[in-house]
């Protein structure tokens, strides 16, 4: 068996290398026709008369390295080596060809490449975290919040866990260093989150359990962008101390490049983070966490460790709740790639599922293309047949012609991906922790030469029809009209294939524009126009006097009383308001169990839960809400005189559907009576596509007598024409007038936030236009290539039906009936498959319907007008066919 695998191996060496032994062989031949010379000459032969006689002996030098080649080697790989060499000449001949053929192969694998590229890095590479298939994140329901105390437990009880760690989310923070306050972002975790991990620090120390313990000196451990950005890579910044959010704090250490922070899905209120990365990392000293991390032992699985953890979880941190709830609630144990992944995992499979489409209409396409070629290549082919060619050797030769032009595509392909995976990291930052992962690896590589070699072989194998049809006596003949119709018929067919397979991707681009149309144009309820949002929360050390929430809520009305003037004397401020909870923003508290007195309450779960944000004057003329009735918040509304609340539409449809105004209506709600002062109009809620919900308003300066306290507020700044972006810093500087230490976060203008609101049907939006008019371009390229094809072949029978006294119109409907007819084809079976296929849009979809008629009627036309743009060129060389010329065509 040894020497088997030794044969093998020397023959894929000399296949691969053929030149390795050609020199040995001319020697040994040499050698061998000499000994052959000499003994003819020992028999008496002349000279002359003993080298003819060793040739003739020898059997030709040639034939002899011939078998010598065939029996070192592999036969079929010389042949594709020598035909791929020959191939590259021809293709040199004819650029044409072959820069047509590459650039629509390099257009649909490059694309199927780049998209697999990012799938790859959010699905299938593992996190850049040790041993990362055993780590799993515990997600603690309903309350959302988990005591360390139970971690403490899990950590001796947990048999199917040989570990665990947790962490706080992203947050704002506020950085005061030299006396000069600057955001930054910054996240809680435990003393062991770095080793629990496997991240190494680069620089300074590692947490240690010691800076856990009550009354440790606070220490943090920057990010390595944070230390290179802020602090420009001073190594002297360990044992430096920062004031963060008043707190002073040391730091100790710098984190690696490569760490990457493991959001586990949760996603800021806008939905867009002015870094999604926290800058700092400090260890959290609170009794409750948001987020743990477990390590699976070997062999335990994520179902297993569910119910070890149970009995903990209830008895510690729901210790408090009555034995009902507790019984009721339970973590969910989850593998933490699952968790990061399956956001993205079914956008990129339908984006890919796309792109696919746009290689089969690359492939069809560069088919219709060799079997035009083949039409030129038909005597070659003869030749090669009368000469000994077997079948086989000419499919040979015709797969290797296409596998050799997806080469060139595949390499093509790959350097583009280079350039579109840097563009795509931005677009996914917010999404993965791990998008720089985004590369070219073994996966990509293998991805790409697959698709490559599918695509060579599939555009190879349709092509075949000009082998299998072969006529080597009609080649040689003066016309091959006759054996080429066969050929005819298959690229009219690849044509409409092209066109149904265009006709889904226009369709599909058309829907989610006419979903980025409608959300934009929707009534939001504001006018986000020159206006500048962002998030506030106050320091503790502004809030130590209170001594109850309803003290502290006093202080916060004082304290946005201030924010509110001083951001008011900014240059280019037209007005400001300050709410709990802005439009477009997640979460927010409320009210149970409201009624309306005098007005029966409505059953069922919508009255379970009605929002209810705080708000200043002077809000709703800020984000240019209207006022449907009523009036406004007045500074007059205050904690001593009659509680006001103003309601939307939604919520008098909701309570008092039958009632004609809900002015001085008393809403009755925890004991409180609230009167009614005002209707405003519907504003969208956390998202854009969310019916809108009944929603209360009440004054800011009321909090106090709710007995709620809300530390973290929206401020929105109308400006007076200012792009809202130039008075960012003025605002922030205004703020920090107030109170030095202020957290200020996701300072954006508010079209950003609409826009991130957007995010996901816009990106789909400009993928699926990108890729249905690449669609576009090959399929009308293919209607000109069918419409050329045809005038070429029929030159001779249009100049005979013109001398006959045929009208060159009734020769324009031959020629645009022959092109036109695969295009109508492939639209007649292109609606039900896009019929069908649209249907995956639907989650994407919004004032729109997968089967909305007027989508289908303008996908039709797109692609109509595409195709009769292409016919201009053939239809205009039919016009000026002179029936003299005509008839002198070979």
């Amino acid at each position: 068996m040894t020497a088997g695998v030794h044969r093998v191996v020397q023959r894929l060496r000399h296949a691969l290398r053929p030149d390795r032994g050609e020199t040995d062989l001319a020697r040994e031949l040499a050698a061998h026709r000499a000994l052959i010379e000499e003994d003819y000459r020992r028999r008496g032969l002349s000279p002359d008369e003993a080298r003819r006689a060793a040739a003739l002996a020898l059997g030709g030098v040639e034939q002899a390295k011939e078998l010598h080649r065939d029996a070192r080697s592999f036969v079929w790989m010389d042949d594709a080596r020598r035909d791929a060499w020959q191939l590259l000449r021809t293709l040199n001949r004819h650029r044409g060809f072959a820069f047509a053929a590459i650039l629509t192969l390099t257009i649909g694998i490059g694309a199927n490449t780049a998209l697999f590229s990012a799938f790859n890095a959010v699905v299938l590479r593992p996190l850049p975290y040790r041993d990362p298939a055993a780590l799993v994140v515990i997600t603690p329901a309903p309350i959302p919040v988990i005591s360390r105390a139970t971690i403490d437990a899990w950590r001796s009880a947990a048999t199917l866990m040989t570990g665990f760690t947790s962490f706080d989310g992203t947050q704002a923070a506020t950085l005061v260093d030299g006396g000069v306050s600057s955001s930054i972002d910054r996240a809680g975790v435990a003393w062991n989150f770095f080793s629990f991990l496997g991240v190494p620090v680069i620089a300074g120390r590692d947490f240690t359990e010691a800076d856990s313990r009550p009354g440790a000196p606070a220490v943090a451990i920057l990010s390595h962008d944070a230390w290179q950005h802020r602090f420009s890579g001073d190594p002297a910044v360990i044992g430096r101390h920062l004031d963060i959010d008043t707190r002073p704090v040391t730091v100790v250490g710098v984190a690696a490049p490569a760490f990457r922070f493991p959001v586990t899905g949760w996603i800021p209120a806008t939905g867009v983070s002015e870094s999604p990365q926290p800058a700092i990392l400090m260890v959290a000293t609170t009794a409750t966490a948001i987020n743990v991390l477990g390590r699976l032992a070997p062999g335990a699985a994520a179902g297993q460790v569910r119910a070890q953890l149970l009995p903990a979880y209830r008895d510690i941190s729901l210790a408090r709740f009555p034995a009902g709830f507790r019984s009721r609630a339970a973590p969910a144990v989850e593998p933490l790639h699952e968790r990061l992944a399956n956001r993205l995992r079914q956008w990129l499979l339908l984006v890919m599922g796309t792109v696919a489409l746009v290689l089969l209409v690359a492939c069809a396409n560069v088919s219709s293309l060799l079997l035009a070629r083949a039409s030129v290549r038909r005597r070659e082919f003869a030749v090669r047949s009368a000469i000994g060619a077997g079948f086989g050797r000419l499919v040979r030769l015709v797969i290797t012609e296409s596998v050799v032009l997806a080469a060139i595509a595949s390499a093509l392909a790959l350097l583009g991906t280079t350039w579109v995976s840097a563009a795509a990291r931005p677009l996914l930052a917010d999404r993965m922790p791990h998008v720089a992962a985004i590369s070219i690896d073994w996966r990509v590589f293998a991805f790409n030469g697959a698709v490559a070699l599918a695509a060579g072989l599939g555009c190879g194998l349709v092509s075949l029809a000009s082998v299998r049809s072969l006529d080597v006596t009609a080649a040689f003949s003066d016309s091959g009209t006759p054996a080429m119709s066969g050929r005819t018929r298959i690229r009219r067919l690849l044509l409409a294939v092209e066109v149904g397979f265009t006709f889904v991707l226009v369709l599909g681009a058309v829907l989610l524009a006419q979903t980025v149309r409608h959300l934009d144009q929707s009534d939001h309820g504001f006018n986000a126009h020159n206006v500048l949002t962002l998030r506030l929360s106050m320091t503790p050390n502004r809030l130590r006097p209170a001594t109850d929430i309803g003290a502290a809520s006093a202080i916060i009305d004082r304290l946005a009383a201030e924010v509110r003037n001083n951001i008011g004397a900014v240059a280019g401020v037209r007005s400001v308001g300050l709410v709990t909870m802005a439009p477009l923003t997640f979460g927010g508290a409320g009210f149970n169990g409201i009624s309306i007195e005098g007005v029966a309450s409505p059953s069922g779960p919508d009255n379970s839960f009605v929002s209810a944000p705080f708000v200043t004057p002077a809000y709703f003329d800020t984000m240019r809400t209207p006022l449907i009735e009523g009036r406004d918040f007045r500074d007059g509304d205050a904690a001593d005189t009659e509680l006001v609340a103003i309601v939307n539409e939604a919520f008098q449809r909701h309570f008092a559907p039958h009632r004609r105004s809900l002015l001085g209506a008393h809403i009755l709600v925890d004991r409180r009576s609230l009167t009614v002062v005002g209707v405003v109009h519907d504003v969208s809620g956390s998202t854009l596509r969310d019916p809108v919900a009944p929603v209360l308003f009440l004054p800011l300066s009321q909090m106090a007598v709710s007995h709620i306290y809300y530390g973290l507020m929206s401020v929105m700044v109308r400006t007076n024409g200012v792009p809202p972006g130039r008075i960012a810093e003025d605002v922030r500087r205004a703020i920090w007038r107030v109170d030095p230490a202020a957290v200020i976060a996701d300072v954006m203008p508010m079209e950003n936030r609409v826009a991130a609101a957007m995010q996901t049907e816009r990106q789909s939006a400009a993928i699926f236009t990108a890729l249905a008019m690449v669609a576009l371009l090959i399929a009308a390229i293919g209607v000109y290539g069918v419409g050329s094809y045809a005038v070429a072949q029929r030159t001779k029978e249009f100049g005979i039906r013109i001398a006959l006294g045929a009208g060159r119109r009734e020769v324009l409907r031959l020629v645009t009936a022959q092109m036109l007819g695969p295009t109508l084809l492939g639209m007649a079976v292109g609606i039900p498959v896009a019929a069908a296929a649209t249907r995956l849009l639907a989650a994407l979809l919004y004032g729109v319907t997968p089967l909305d008629l007027t989508s289908f009627s303008l996908a039709a036309t797109v692609l109509a007008m595409a195709a009769l743009a292409a016919t201009i060129a053939p239809v205009r060389r039919v016009l000026r066919v002179d029936p003299l010329d005509a008839l002198r065509v070979d």
